[in-house]
């Protein structure tokens, strides 16, 4: 599966168990090229990345952080070919948990993800200055949350599906 282009280190360490016998685990530095062109760079435990490395797919993405049993699993940085980056934790081999993810637009979120979409509470600011504050479903504006436009006007309620839907009030800048 891997081609290995240059092994850096290898060792051998013992890891004592809860008993008197002691089992050998293999921890590795390598950089290996894969089947499709991806290129890895890290520690591997018994065969599979596993704990500091980086990723890069031939596509120009590239992936630095941790790893486990094989996946992107703990903190980490991915930094898409286009040029959007997400900054945060990764579970099972997808964006999972609290982080931030700056598009190259301008616009940028910073909260929960779930299966690699915005989910949860968070927060998104627009490029144009707009900014909304609430929970977020499926990557899109859903159930309660306050809309701020660049102008001041702001609308605090319910959205559904990224629209606003629902309960709620509109307030405009000059009646502040």
């Amino acid at each position: 599966m891997y081609k290995c282009t240059l092994v850096l280190m290898a060792a051998f360490l013992l890891v004592a168990s809860g008993s008197s016998m002691a089992e050998e685990e293999m921890i590795e530095f390598a950089t290996v090229t894969l089947s499709d062109t991806s290129v890895y760079e890290g520690t591997f435990k018994n065969g599979v990345f596993d704990g500091m490395g980086t990723l890069t797919w031939k596509n120009g993405n590239k992936y630095k952080g941790d790893f486990k049993d094989g996946l992107q699993h703990g903190d980490g940085i991915y930094t898409f070919a286009n040029g959007d980056e997400y900054r945060g934790e990764f579970r099972k081999g997808e964006i999972e948990g609290k982080g931030v993810y700056t598009y190259t637009n301008g616009d940028k979120y910073a909260g929960d993800f779930k299966d690699g979409l915005q989910y949860g509470s968070g927060t998104y600011t627009f490029a144009n200055g707009d900014k909304y504050k609430g929970e977020f479903q499926s990557g899109r504006m859903h159930g309660e949350g306050v809309y701020i436009y660049e102008n001041g006007d702001r609308y605090e309620g319910e959205f559904q599906n990224g629209m606003i839907d629902g309960k709620g009030k509109y307030i405009y800048a000059d009646e502040n």
